[in-house]
């Protein structure tokens, strides 16, 4: 095999399409996240027994930025509750319940949701326990514990509870990674 020439190489590379500037190719930057965690690795312990079985857990820090210019608004349980109601996926998951973690919510009906203004920005210390839900014939506890996760908050443009949800990767956090200890 002959070796390209390195002037035909650097032709090659010029001639690819580029995002800079957007207008002209039809491509756009991907935006950074709303929600951006305080670590990309966790490590879960274990916190307490339920029942034969052991829960884990880690805390996780995650920081939202309005960058819109509209009000985000944040669903949450209850109507006085501090933290918004979230989920924790696992990424690549093909099923629902894969994520040992993601949070079985039990909510009232209400039209309080949190307010995040235009650049505006919030911080949530969450405390993350898994697994959540365990099958109700074997009693085997349900999800993965270990592997990469997103952060996921029920957010909209409106104040109106599912009438008009964020896109999925501006309600979505960077991923990171959790190992059991």
């Amino acid at each position: 095999m002959r070796p390209i020439p390195r002037i035909l190489l650097g032709a090659a590379i010029l001639s690819l399409p580029s995002c800079l500037p957007t207008e002209l190719c039809g491509c756009s930057p991907v935006p950074p996240p709303l929600i951006t965690t305080d670590r990309d690795a966790y490590t879960a312990t274990h916190v307490r027994d339920e029942g034969t079985y052991r829960q884990y857990g880690f805390t996780l820090i995650a920081r939202f930025q309005n960058r819109t210019g509209d009000a985000i608004y944040l669903d949450r349980c209850y109507p006085d509750a501090s933290r918004p109601i979230y989920g924790v996926e696992l990424l690549g998951a093909t099923r629902p319940l894969e994520s040992g973690y993601d949070p079985v919510w039990a909510c009232v009906g209400h039209d309080n949701p949190i307010v995040v203004q235009p650049g505006a920005e919030r911080v949530d210390t969450l405390r993350i326990t898994g697994p959540t839900s365990w099958d109700g014939r074997t009693g085997e506890a349900m999800g993965r514990l270990e592997g990469r996760f997103r952060l996921v908050y029920q957010a909209s443009s409106c104040p109106r509870e599912a009438r008009c949800p964020l896109p999925e990767e501006m309600r979505r956090s960077n991923p990171f990674e959790v190992t059991v200890r």
